[in-house]
Formats: C-alpha cells, sequence, structure tokens
C-alpha cells in the first residue's frame, strides 16, 4: 500500500494512525516491516551515495591541487623558454605591465582552453561514474544529466585557478633584468653551497653532474618534487583506504560463524519443527533461529537481529557495557552498534526508544558493539524480546554451522538444506557465508577502483610536471650541453646526467610521498568515519608499500623523460653553441 502524505512531517503519523485503524479491523494481524517513509524527491540509499559522493570530492580537490602545481611549473617553464625574448622586449622599452598581460593573455586563453576540454571530458565521466556507482551498489539506473551551475563554477575555477598558479612566473619574468636575460644560456651556472657539498660526494662523474644540477634550481626542483610526492602520495592514500576497507570489511564478516543462512522465501512461518528438520540435516553441527526486522530511532531505519542469548555464532567485540546473558531473554534490553551509538549519543544504561511494526517501545542499552555490522548501525535484540515486540512466535532465518568447513562440504549443506525444508513445506533459499563475504569484499574493492581511478589524472599530473622539469633543464642548458659534446662527452654521457637528474628528483618526491600517502590515507579513512559514524577504526598501511611506491616512481621517472633526454642527447655540438 503506498499512501502520498501532503504534510511531510505528518507522514509517521499518519502511518500510526493506518496501522491502529487496521487492527481494530483486525486485532489477530501481524505487521511483519516499518513503513517506508520518504521525503518527496528522495529516493532508498540517497543518504549512503551522498556520503561516497564526500570521497569524489575529496579525490577532486587533490586533482585540483595537482593541477594548481602543474600549471604553475608550466608557466615557469613558458617564462625560462623566452627569458631572452622577455630581456628583448624590456631592451626595446617593453614596460612589466606589458610583459605580464602578454602572459596573463596566454594563461588566460590556456586556462579557459584547459577548463573547455575538462568540461568535454568531465561531463561524460560524471555520468558514466554515476551510472556505474548507481547500478553496482544501488539498483538504480540515472538519468544523463548536465548541471549548469557545476559547469560554470568548472570554468571559473580553471581560469581563475591557472591564473593565481601563474602569478610566481609572471612575478618572475616582470623582474627579470636585460642582462640576465641576454646571458641565459652563455655557459655553466653559478655554484652554490649545495653545489660544492655534492661536488665533494663519490659518484659516477655522470651521476655528480646531475646531482648537481638538480641542486642548482631549487624553487623549481623543488615544485616538481612536490608534485611527484602528490602523485605517488595519494596513489598511497587511495591504497591504504582500500587495504583498511577491506580489513574491516573482513573482520566484520568473520564475527559471524555462520556457514548457511537459511532465508524464507514465502510467507510461511519457520517454527520450532522447521529447526528440528534443520537439525536432522545431515552435515550440520549447530543452527538456530534468527529474527531480521527494521526498528526506527530517532526518525531513522536500521537493522536489527534478534538472536538467541547463547548464540555461539555470532563473536561481539564489546566497547562498552556487555553482551546478553543467561537471564536477557524476554527482558527489554538491546545492544547498538558503535555508529549508531555515536548518531544517537547513547551509552550504556540508557533508554533507546524503538519504533516496531507494532508500535513503539523501550529498551535498556547494556552494551555497545565494536564490530561494524551494518556499518555499525544494528540494534541487537533477545530473540525472545523481539519476537514479542513484533506480536510473533516465528523467525525469518536460520543460522547454520557446518560440520565440514571446506566449502564443497558448505555447497552440499546449503543444497541439501534448501531440499529438505522445501520437502517439508518450508520453501527457503540459502545464502553462503564465505560467496557473500567474497562479494562484499569485491564490491569494496570496486569502490575504491573508482575511487582509484580519480587518482589516475593526478599521477599523471605529477609525471608530467617531471618533463616539464626535464624539458626545461635541456632548453636552459643548450649551449651548455654544446660545450660538453666539444670536450668530448659523448651522446650517452648526456644521457646519463640528465636521467641521474630525474631519477634523483623521483627519488626525493618519494622520501616526501610516504609520509605524505600515510597521511592522505588516514584522512581518507577519517573520512570515512566520519561520515558513517564508525568512530575510530583500525588504519593499515602496509609495510611493502614504500618500496613498491620507490620501484614504480622511479620506473615511470625512467619512461616520461625518455623524450626530454633523447633530444638532450641528439643536439650536435654546432648547434648547441648557437643557441639563442
Amino acid at each position: 500500500m503506498e499512501l502520498l502524505v501532503e504534510d511531510p512531517a505528518e507522514a509517521a503519523a499518519v502511518a500510526d494512525r493506518v496501522r491502529a485503524r487496521l487492527l481494530e479491523l483486525e486485532p489477530g494481524i501481524v505487521f511483519t516491516e516499518l513503513p517506508d517513509v520518504r521525503e518527496a524527491g528522495t529516493w532508498p540509499g540517497q543518504d549512503t551515495f551522498d556520503n561516497f559522493s564526500t570521497l569524489f570530492y575529496v579525490g577532486a580537490v587533490l586533482a585540483l591541487v595537482s593541477a594548481l602545481v602543474l600549471i604553475s611549473n608550466t608557466m615557469t617553464t613558458m617564462v625560462a623558454e623566452q627569458t631572452r625574448e622577455i630581456a628583448v622586449m624590456k631592451a626595446i622599452g617593453g614596460r612589466r605591465r606589458q610583459i605580464v598581460r602578454s602572459f596573463l593573455q596566454t594563461v588566460g586563453i590556456l586556462g579557459l582552453s584547459g577548463s573547455l576540454l575538462g568540461v568535454a571530458v568531465g561531463v561524460p565521466f560524471a555520468n558514466l561514474l554515476v551510472a556505474f556507482v548507481g547500478d553496482r551498489f544501488f539498483g538504480l539506473d540515472p538519468a544523463w544529466g548536465v548541471s549548469v551551475p557545476v559547469i560554470v563554477i568548472g570554468l571559473l575555477v580553471g581560469v581563475a585557478g591557472a591564473t593565481l598558479a601563474a602569478l610566481p612566473a609572471l612575478r618572475r619574468a616582470a623582474r627579470l633584468s636585460v642582462r640576465r636575460g641576454l646571458d641565459v644560456g652563455t655557459g655553466v651556472s653559478g655554484g652554490t653551497g649545495v653545489d660544492r657539498v655534492l661536488r665533494r660526494v663519490r659518484l659516477p662523474h655522470n651521476a655528480r653532474v646531475g646531482l648537481r644540477n638538480v641542486a642548482r634550481r631549487r624553487a623549481r626542483t623543488f615544485g616538481t618534487v612536490v608534485q611527484v610526492g602528490l602523485a605517488a602520495g595519494v596513489a598511497l592514500g587511495f591504497l591504504a583506504l582500500g587495504v583498511t576497507v577491506s580489513d574491516v570489511t573482513g573482520d566484520t564478516w568473520d564475527a559471524m560463524s555462520w556457514d548457511v543462512l537459511v532465508i524464507r522465501r514465502a510467507n510461511v512461518e519457520l517454527d520450532p519443527a522447521a529447526g528440528r528438520v534443520i537439525e536432522a540435516v545431515d552435515g550440520v553441527e549447530t543452527a538456530h533461529p534468527t529474527l531480521y526486522n527494521d526498528l526506527a530511532v530517532e526518525g531513522g531505519q536500521y537493522e536489527s537481529w534478534g538472536l538467541p542469548v547463547d548464540s555461539r555464532l555470532y563473536s561481539p567485540d564489546m566497547l562498552a557495557g556487555r553482551w546478553f546473558a543467561e537471564g536477557d531473554e524476554g527482558d527489554s534490553v538491546a545492544v547498538v552498534g558503535r555508529a549508531l551509538a555515536t548518531k544517537v549519543g547513547l551509552e550504556v544504561g540508557d533508554t533507546l526508544t524503538v519504533g516496531t511494526a507494532r508500535g513503539r517501545a523501550d529498551l535498556e542499552v547494556v552494551g555497545i558493539d565494536r564490530v561494524l555490522m551494518n556499518n555499525g548501525t544494528t540494534v541487537y535484540v533477545p530473540l525472545g524480546t523481539f519476537q514479542e515486540l513484533l506480536g510473533r512466535t516465528d523467525s525469518n532465518t536460520y543460522w547454520v554451522r557446518s560440520q565440514g568447513q571446506d566449502e564443497p562440504d558448505i555447497d552440499r549443506l546449503a543444497a541439501a538444506l534448501e531440499d529438505e525444508l522445501t520437502a517439508a513445506g518450508y520453501p527457503v533459499r540459502t545464502e553462503i557465508h564465505y560467496v557473500e563475504r567474497e562479494a562484499n569484499l569485491a564490491d569494496n574493492r570496486v569502490l575504491v577502483g573508482v575511487l582509484a581511478v580519480m587518482g589516475v589524472p593526478i599521477v599523471a599530473i605529477g609525471m608530467i610536471g617531471l618533463v616539464n622539469l626535464m624539458t626545461m633543464n635541456v632548453i636552459e642548458r643548450t649551449r651548455e650541453i654544446g660545450i660538453l659534446r666539444c670536450i668530448g662527452a659523448r651522446a650517452r654521457d648526456i644521457r646519463r646526467i640528465f636521467r641521474s637528474e630525474a631519477l634523483v628528483t623521483a627519488a626525493v618526491g618519494w622520501l616526501i610521498a610516504v609520509p605524505l600517502g600515510w597521511s592522505i590515507g588516514r584522512l581518507l579513512v577519517w573520512i570515512v568515519s566520519e561520515v558513517f559514524d564508525f568512530g575510530a577504526i583500525p588504519y593499515t598501511f602496509p609495510a611493502w608499500y614504500p618500496p613498491f611506491a620507490l620501484l614504480v616512481t622511479l620506473a615511470l621517472a625512467w619512461l616520461v623523460v625518455l623524450a626530454p633526454v633523447r633530444r638532450a642527447a641528439r643536439l650536435r655540438p654546432g648547434d648547441a653553441l648557437r643557441y639563442e
């Protein structure tokens, strides 16, 4: 039955009046479920989807920060490439304002072009992402749409962000002196304190030259190191989030030791006679009835479990208070998940007022469970108490543990339970613990994979920054390369010098990436905990992540600098010495 209520605030009261009227007409009627009350324009699972969207926003912010760093480095590269032209403009009377204006026009065109391209790519990507997540996790088929305000904001952020990121390079262009600009490329740069120290480092000559070159342009190198570190750090952070979520999910499933879940498939009670049929099936070690239903708590509906007080198939991890004890059967007591306790503000000894299919009831909170069952929002009630609250004597599920723990044994038991119960007049279906556990973990891996896809552009941006650095180094030291070739340096030596610069920059970026990745992962886990009211959850950052990240970072650095290194090695001495 569906009811449309004019005033959404009166929906719950209308549902109560309808239930009371039905009870007057049929006093023996049993309501098995709570009414599902939703505001107009909302849909099932919307809150969860909005929570996941928060993680997407975090990924978008990280991508934006990385893009701004790339823009800053790109503009620095452009200024370096046109240093001599800037000096010539100043020599013939060009003012700072004119030079800055010309670069600002370039920045504006690039920012607008990039923003338009981002919109063209982002709109279908966002719709595909929403469609995938909606279908995979919520069973929805969202229609494609375009948000005009989001597009406008994206264009404004793209142009304004590009302009702000270019300011350091524009400041350098405005302050460049004519003499310094005309002297670019005339020889080897002067030494610094760091440069003098590196001269004493015992390394192969080519590698030592590469190290000294890295130290010459400290500001530029620092910007690239930050980009590489941010790229690798974001990748490590998302990997850590995935491992943490998988570990917590696995621990949650491991708190339940049933192997087969028997669920009634029709309106046929799973009464004590059904229990005797289950216990008589060959291969059953132990079994007990369980009652699943929803309870309403402060306007929300939460899955609730009615368990026998002597159940050995669930292992709670008590954060406070206690689990059910002998004598609690039939008493108005409850244990709540920690996320629900945090959301509602419950403590041991508090009275929890719940809405049931028959009306309201008060339960005393005797414990808070740390296990994140149903994201930590489950309400646990003694089976007898739950049956009394709902006005029923049956159960809708049975938890069954198999004597054999091999997967084929469990599969055979599930099939036998379905056959025997159906033959006895109890149509049921079964779920298998290890199958459902793996499916849940697979869903988590897919979700983290979706988030990781958002991190791919950040990694790409970091590598582009490294290419920019190497390209700029080659341009600035073109005549220096010519001098080296004239005094006997081979193409192989030139390649080694520039490759050493790239690998050193990537290695220093990795040093930043490890603590940054740990922090980003911790931040993501904290956001998940806060969004879902989990409370503190164990954070996992495997020890093999840092060396793995180092290998990947160095390998990517080796690959992405092939083009600029090849250009440097192919420069002919005469062309390099004549470079202006």
